[in-house]
């Protein structure tokens, strides 16, 4: 199942403008101030600007980041939170 993320920094005006367009039961928003969750999302894209819209798909051990860039579609997979601290 894919999940919407909103990847924001505190005090960034386009982020809070983001956020109020965007249903708050189906997206789920990560401060980078504040949770380490978002900034690994724009380091694994190689995206480091904000707000930033991406899709999740856990799949196995593995997570999917999908971002609509630009110029194109962006993906990248890493390993998921759960099974890194796991081991």
């Amino acid at each position: 199942m894919k999940e919407a993320i909103l990847v924001v920094a505190e005090g960034c005006p386009y982020c809070e403008e983001m956020k109020k367009r965007l249903p708050k039961d189906k997206v789920k928003v990560l401060d980078v101030t504040k949770d380490l969750e978002g900034a690994k999302i724009l380091q694994s894209l190689q995206i480091y600007r904000v707000p930033l819209l991406v899709t999740a798909e856990k799949t196995g051990d593995r997570i999917k980041y999908c971002v609509l860039d630009e110029k194109d579609v962006k993906c990248a997979e890493v390993k998921s939170e759960e099974q890194s601290e796991a081991q």
